[in-house]
């Protein structure tokens, strides 16, 4: 798991030929031009992102998500979002992958992520994404990036 600032994802440009292009793509947004529910294919399906405009949700022990194909790159545009973090090792699956996609439960530790801020989930990495600190509302706009592995 990667927590970092947008400034800085020059860094990570060096982990693939995806995360160049993500992480490029990430740099060069325009947020006034984001809308919610726009889709953006980069390279096919090997790298492309959505923009989604959350209402937080309280933290859940029983839905952490992992994928085994693509990374996740969640890049906070606008607001604040929490996001649970643990290895999937220190969880209980819930279900088997469909088609990239399985659910864990269990507890994890808690990030909070605010303007400017991005996370990359690889497939060890269970997250639960688009919560609240379990009390204070919160909203976010993000950038949701899928680099295949």
């Amino acid at each position: 798991m990667i927590l970092d600032r947008i400034e800085n994802a020059s860094l990570y440009q060096g982990l693939s030929e995806n995360f160049r292009l993500a992480f490029e793509a990430l740099a060069g947004l325009n947020p006034a031009e984001l809308s919610p529910g726009q889709k953006v294919q980069l390279k096919g399906d090997d790298v492309f992102y959505s923009v989604q405009e959350v209402d937080c949700k309280a933290p859940d022990d029983e839905y952490y998500e992992a994928h085994r194909v693509y990374a996740d790159i969640q890049y906070i545009v606008d607001g604040t979002e929490y996001m649970g973090w643990a290895n999937i090792r220190s969880l209980t699956q819930r279900e088997e992958y469909k088609p990239d996609i399985a659910w864990y439960r269990g507890k994890g530790t808690m990030l909070c992520l605010n303007k400017g801020d991005f996370a990359v989930f690889f497939p060890e990495d269970a997250h639960m994404p688009c919560r609240n600190d379990g009390v204070n509302p919160c909203r976010s706009l993000k950038v949701v990036v899928k680099v295949k592995l």
